[in-house]
Formats: structure tokens, C-alpha cells, sequence
């Protein structure tokens, strides 16, 4: 009897520590799924790269312009200091550039109306120390006109300039709400220096 006992006994432990030699030899069932590495976060990432992607993309903004010129804007050739205030309407691409057409007023002694066409590059690497502000460097044309000449203004060379400017699009790092830019005018009656601070519109 207790012969039978003992084999059983043995015959126990025998089990058991088959049982748990198989559970611990078994491949996980379930395993856990490695993190994938992002790329965007090694160290010796490009920052204009890096700071460039993590932006928000705006496609499209409509924005009001406040600012300030001085020089010659009317084909009188006569300096003077007009305060600018604009409307605007800004297309950007994916490859950190954008068009921007506007019209503006220019009020000082006489009143002008302006139209202006703009060409802009964003994030240029030359300025990357500020791209987090997204600087920006633009050319492009501008015409003032003087409502009395009507017919007469877009026929008239001298009330167009050629313009180039620099400035900040997201000046306020808001996902381009603000935009500040100086930039200069010249053509056939002479030059001109203007400022302009924006509040954009995001079409988003």
C-alpha cells in the first residue's frame, strides 16, 4: 500500500514539472509589438527639416493690412508719407511657397488705390535661425492709381513699381495669423519703403 502511494506521489511531481518546463518553453502567444522608431526624432535631423514638418499647413488665407510708406508712390514724383491699409488674399503650396494678390489704399495728401501681385518664399535656409517665426522673402508688381485719371491708369507705365520685401508669417508663432513685412518700390517715377503688419484669415 504505501509502495502504490509513493508511486503515485512521484507520478505527481513527475506531472507537474513537465507542465511547467512546457509553459515556460512555449513562444508567447500575444507578444508585444516593438515601437517603431520615428525618423523625425533622431538627433541628427535636419532642424529647418524637422521644424518645417512639424508646422501646420495653411492652403489659404484672407487677410487685412495696416501700415506706413514714404517716398514716391504717384507719378508726380513727389515724396510723401501715405498710411496703407489693405485686403489680401494668400495661396500657399507645399513646397514653402505662396502667390498673394491685394488692393490697397493709400491715403495721404491725394488718395490711391493699389493692386498688387506678390511671388513668396517661405523658410528659406539662409534665415533658418528664425524659422520658427517662418520668415519670408517676396517680389513682385504693384500699380497706384488715381481714380481721375480712370481709363488712363493701366495704360500709364509710371504707376507701376517692381517690389521686393522681407518679413515674419507667423510672427506670433499662431499658425500664420499675424505676418509682418518692410519691403521697397521702384519704377520709372521713382522709389519707395513701406511696412505692413497683417491679420491673416485661415481658410482651415
Amino acid at each position: 500500500m504505501r509502495l502504490n502511494f509513493t508511486l503515485y506521489f512521484l507520478t505527481l511531481v513527475v506531472l507537474c514539472l513537465s507542465f511547467n518546463i512546457s509553459v515556460y518553453a512555449a513562444p508567447e502567444r500575444n507578444p508585444r509589438p516593438r515601437p517603431i522608431e520615428n525618423p523625425m526624432e533622431k538627433e541628427n535631423l535636419d532642424p529647418w527639416i524637422l521644424r518645417s514638418i512639424k508646422r501646420k499647413h495653411v492652403f489659404g488665407s484672407t487677410s487685412i493690412s495696416a501700415g506706413a510708406g514714404s517716398g514716391v508712390f504717384d507719378k508726380d514724383k513727389e515724396n510723401s508719407s501715405p498710411l496703407l491699409v489693405g485686403l489680401e488674399r494668400s495661396f500657399y503650396s507645399k513646397e514653402n511657397s505662396a502667390q498673394r494678390f491685394g488692393v490697397f489704399i493709400a491715403s495721404s495728401t491725394s488718395t490711391l488705390i493699389g493692386a498688387r501681385w506678390a511671388y513668396q518664399w517661405l523658410n528659406p535656409r539662409w534665415m533658418s535661425s528664425w524659422l520658427s517665426y517662418e520668415p519670408f522673402y517676396q517680389v513682385g508688381v504693384v500699380g497706384y492709381y488715381d481714380a481721375k485719371d480712370q481709363l488712363g491708369n493701366f495704360i500709364d507705365y509710371q504707376r507701376y513699381y517692381a517690389i521686393g520685401s522681407i518679413g515674419l508669417e507667423d510672427l506670433f508663432r499662431l499658425q500664420r495669423t499675424w505676418r509682418v513685412e518692410m519691403g521697397f518700390g521702384f519704377g520709372n517715377s521713382g522709389t519707395h519703403v513701406f511696412g505692413l503688419l497683417s491679420y491673416a484669415f485661415s481658410d482651415n
